[in-house]
């Protein structure tokens, strides 16, 4: 686990959760940062994409 899950995961050990519990949330906090990633890196390319199309399109304006 990266360290902030390792102290979401304490802080709920002493908050006084389950170590099961604590565990899961964990699991779940990494699985929700790992999709926030991947939908960070979705509009990136999409971005990039648009511009490329863009160019793309305009050159061939330029040259018919």
């Amino acid at each position: 686990m990266p360290v902030i899950l390792v102290e979401v995961y304490d802080a709920l050990l002493d908050a006084g959760a389950s170590e099961a519990k604590a565990r899961t949330a964990a699991a779940v906090i990494l699985c929700e940062h790992r999709l926030v990633a991947i939908g960070r890196r979705q509009n990136l390319v999409t971005a990039m994409l648009g511009v490329t199309l863009g160019l793309t399109l305009t050159i061939f304006w330029q040259v018919w």
